[in-house]
């Protein structure tokens, strides 16, 4: 069974998740079923807050072939250096791209599934995704990252997503 991607504003989007104290099968588990759940949604990375759980847990999969699979547990972002201009998608905000400003590169800190303590060195796209996804577990989106004016027209879109969504529903019944 996938599981079902939660949509902005769920106010789960918009809390900071919970610390992992016991990585255990139910937590692999649920990393699995997240890693389904974004590769069938054609995403790159995935927070645990995404899917409705409050763990701080994220998946995420930058590699063209799909086949890097990250799954981490507790990441932090330890060090972050420079700005880089980002166009940007989220499974949470179906149909809308936003330019925000990331950390060119960071340096993450997580434990694996194996209980392991890792440290991932990042820049470009795997710096972005990572910072987006750890974002989500603080509860921030990227909305936050926006000015007034950008943030109002992005909601509109996003607003007019929804609502030709709902109209093509309708219409098929």
């Amino acid at each position: 069974m996938t599981l079902k991607i939660v949509s902005y504003p769920n106010i789960g989007l918009l809390t900071k998740t919970n610390v992992v104290t016991a990585i255990n099968d139910d937590i692999i588990l649920l990393l699995k079923k997240m890693a389904a759940a974004m590769y069938a949604n054609a995403g790159i990375g995935l927070a645990g807050n995404q899917i409705g759980t409050q763990h701080r847990i994220c998946v995420i999969d930058v590699s063209a072939e799909k086949n890097a699979l990250l799954q981490l547990i507790n990441p932090t972002i330890i060090f972050s250096d420079g700005e880089v201009s980002s166009t940007e998608g989220c499974l949470s905000f179906s149909g809308i791209n936003v330019t925000v400003m990331r950390p060119k590169q960071i340096i993450v800190q997580a434990i694996d599934t194996n209980g392991d303590s890792i440290t991932i060195e990042a820049s470009d796209l795997l710096a972005t995704c990572l910072s987006h996804e750890i974002d989500h577990l603080d509860g921030k989106t990227f909305l936050d990252k926006l000015g007034k004016t950008s943030k109002k027209l992005a909601l509109a879109k996003l607003n007019k997503n929804k609502k030709n969504k709902l109209t093509n529903a309708i219409e098929t019944i």
